[in-house]
């Protein structure tokens, strides 16, 4: 590349020190040097902080209270003095030695494309992938990652545009049109939310398989637990009623609040299983109460005076 700018690497941490520590190991082999990578711990109580300070001297940590991810995000968005600027990097993912260069050489492909990101395999898996990017389909409320599951062909290393993708690199301008993470969502939902806005604002989101990383999959709420139902299902009814367009909301909004909660109370009801029931009732009840914000939230900034710098 005949130019390096400088890239901003963020990354929200909660208690994963171990793999932290793979992360910043992967971070510091790669080929591009004009980088900084903030890691903003959000509460950890494992000394993730004190790790990274006495073995990645280099890496600026933001010590924070527990919050959720887009929360997270956007205090390392706000620290970063970089263009473009990388967000949400898990913990758990461990990037290849080339990965940053394939980025932001399509980054800078076109002034029209706004946000990159690479091809996301799955850790201890060989040769499965977990996200190519992602689409969003409108009339089920979906985001199904592209390629999840599947093994790794021809077909996945076509650069290409998608609806959303899982850790994003952002163009600073981006930020400063759209505003930032929406830091209600506090888990999930908060990537396909951005990058749906940036989309509606005029930007391509471009999916490089040259930018290969892998996701070891740990989950901070577990994958079958009764808050991590909570926070998939409120968070997918807000992302309906507060980006989708008003033609094609109706249907899907129906869907998901009456038929597919009656059919998971009914479940939940049959397997004697009230944490889940619980969660489900609580999902649709926090979208009802705050039904209004959300409403409001479709004809303004979602993260307005959340700006960079």
């Amino acid at each position: 590349m005949k130019r390096q700018p400088l890239v901003s690497i963020v990354i929200p941490n909660y208690n994963a020190r171990d793999d932290l520590r793979n992360c910043l190991t992967s971070l510091r082999r790669l080929k591009y040097n004009n980088k900084e990578v903030i890691v903003v711990d959000s509460g950890s109580i494992d000394e993730s902080a004190q790790m990274v300070a006495d073995e990645f001297p280099e890496v600026l940590i933001i010590k924070t209270e527990k919050m959720g991810i887009g929360e997270a995000n956007n205090i390392g968005i706000r620290a970063a003095k970089g263009d473009p600027i990388v967000f949400d990097l898990n913990s758990d993912d461990v990037v290849d030695e080339n990965w940053l260069t394939e980025l932001v050489k399509s980054s800078e492909a076109s002034p029209n494309v706004g946000i990159v990101c690479g091809k996301r395999m799955v850790g201890k898996q060989d040769g499965i992938l977990d996200s190519t990017g992602g689409k969003i389909r409108f009339l089920t409320g979906t985001v199904p990652a592209i390629g999840r599951g599947r093994k790794d062909s021809d077909r996945f290393n076509v650069m290409r545009e998608v609806d959303y993708v899982g850790v994003p690199m952002v163009k600073r301008e981006v930020f400063e049109k759209i505003g930032l993470c929406d830091p209600e969502y506090y888990l999930y939902y908060e990537d396909s939310d951005f990058c749906l806005r940036a989309k509606n604002a005029g930007y391509k989101v471009l999916y490089v398989p040259s930018a290969v990383f892998t996701h070891r999959m740990s989950s901070t709420v577990g994958r079958q637990s009764p808050r991590k139902h909570f926070y998939e299902r409120r968070n997918r009814i807000r992302f309906m009623i507060k980006n989708f367009p008003s033609h094609i909301l109706i249907l899907p909004l129906l869907f998901h609040m009456i038929f597919m909660t009656l059919l998971y109370s009914s479940l939940y009801s049959i397997k004697a299983n009230p944490s889940y029931f619980y969660a489900e009732k609580e999902a649709v009840l926090w979208n009802c109460r705050n039904l209004k914000r959300t409403i409001q939230l479709r004809y303004s900034t979602p993260a307005s005076g959340l700006l960079v710098g």
